[in-house]
């Protein structure tokens, strides 16, 4: 295929550089210890979030024509219910990303464990491979994942990472667990970037729960693109950049891709999440809790908050909608984060229900919440906030948040996510669990997923 309209062939030449070392490092099956366990870290939320939504009856009604007793790969529910892998991956990733609590990676806007850890597990049950491939499969497809995403940048209608990325994160994993040579992981790439959807990021802070179905449809196309490879066909590095850069807009830069390969590893850059709506939200939300603990301290009463000011980063000043009308909606809403957040006290699950957003006094008080952007201060976090509370009698308090938990810089223990992981799973899977979070990543290579 010709290179297209500014295409060097250094670029082409890098992409298949890359798939050379990820078609090495999965037959050679050896990454580090540290880095299979952060896989079967986020694995391990994966799953939890994924279980947690089969409990909404919308994310259930979605999918219970495809559910079956006796298919080959399970679906994370509490009911032991299985379907083909193509389907389970699919109806896994969709959930996963329902309620807003899978993990997402800190330097790029991009959720590659939702991408990968799905159609890995999936088809390491229907093969009877065991978790030390699948592991093995989720940190390559992971790695291939963000340094793309890094290496190609948008500008300007930026498209929902999860449309972006959901085919390629999906297609990488697969090609690392079956073994792909690096001609089969160039056609598995090009094949990937090929099925890239355009559903822009604003449908998901305008609450369009539409958007919650697109990793899953990528995670399901990342099937048929690692089908074709293996056959023959797909699309060279050269049609890889023709999708992205060429339809889609992106810059590239092809260092991203390359530097410090097989050395430092971006899923240690993976953050685990703690709330339930959007990333940007949480230094808001962390803020907040910390103030309405001195409030309660102080024997003040915190319903009688007359308003709240929050300073927040320019990605978070996007989150703007004083009125979400539906539960995703208010999940990237600061306004009712920041309501919901003071009144209940929480701003996990049960926080954005249906009856959240007509609650009266959540109301009242969301339209009272005002935002504006932080200055800018080197010392300070790039997406931290600064929140203040003005009471009825006109005392006020404020409160800063520099570091979220659960990022690189205040990582989650063990402890910490498994208890994530159980609250979410209501017990369900703990075999799973246990055999993932107690793991040292560097356990017996044959023993099986414990689904």
């Amino acid at each position: 295929m010709p290179l297209p309209s500014g295409m060097s062939v250094g670029d082409a030449s890098a992409i298949r550089a890359l798939c050379a070392w990820a078609s090495r490092a999965a037959r050679d099956a050896d990454l580090p210890a540290r880095i299979l366990a952060k896989a079967a870290r986020i694995s391990a939320d994966n799953v939890a979030c994924a279980i947690a939504a089969s409990f909404d009856p919308v994310a259930d009604s979605l999918h219970r024509r495809v559910a079956a007793v006796g298919g080959e790969s399970r679906l994370w529910t509490a009911e032991p219910l299985c379907a083909d892998r193509r389907n389970a991956a699919r109806i896994n990733a969709i959930r996963s990303n329902w309620a807003q609590l899978d993990e997402g990676h800190s330097d790029v806007m991009c959720h590659a464990g939702l991408y990968t850890v799905s159609p890995a597990l999936a088809e390491a049950q229907a093969e009877g491979l065991g978790l030390h491939a699948a592991l093995t499969a989720i940190a390559l497809g992971y790695e291939i994942t963000c340094r793309t995403a890094l290496a190609l940048r948008f500008d300007s209608g930026v498209p929902h990472p999860h449309a972006a990325w959901s085919a390629y994160g999906s297609a990488a994993t697969l090609a690392a667990l079956r073994k792909y040579g690096p001609d089969e992981w160039e056609r598995c790439l090009g094949a990937a970037a090929a099925m890239a959807m355009a559903a822009p990021f604003d449908l998901a802070r305008k609450g369009h729960e539409v958007i919650d179905l697109s990793a899953g449809v990528g995670v399901a196309a990342g099937f048929d693109c690692a089908d074709a490879a293996a056959q023959g066909f797909g699309a060279d590095a050269a049609g890889m950049l023709a999708t992205y850069r060429g339809i889609l807009g992106a810059r590239f830069h092809a260092a991203p891709l390359l530097d410090g390969l097989g050395r430092s590893w971006l899923i240690e850059r993976g953050y685990h999440k703690q709330h339930a709506c959007a990333r940007q939200a949480h230094a808001a939300v962390e803020a907040l809790l910390a103030l309405r603990a001195r409030v309660l301290e102080a024997g003040i009463r915190p319903g009688s908050v007359r308003s709240i000011r929050l300073e927040v980063s320019p990605l978070a000043l996007l989150l703007n909608d004083p009125e979400p009308s539906t539960v995703l909606g208010a999940r990237f809403s600061l306004p009712h984060v920041a309501a919901v957040t003071w009144i209940q006290g929480d701003a996990g699950v049960s926080a954005f229900s249906a009856a959240s957003l007509c609650d009266p006094a959540v109301a009242a008080l969301r339209a009272n919440v005002s935002l504006e952007c932080a200055e800018e201060d080197g010392s300070r976090g790039a997406h931290g906030a600064l929140a203040e509370l003005v009471f009825e009698d006109g005392t006020s308090f404020s409160q800063r948040c520099d570091r979220v938990s659960g990022g690189p810089e205040l990582p989650f223990t063990t402890a910490d996510l498994m208890l994530k992981c159980k609250t979410l799973s209501g017990g369900a899977l703990a075999p799973l669990f246990a055999a993932l979070l107690e793991s040292n990543g560097d356990d017996d290579p044959l023993a099986p997923i414990p689904l």
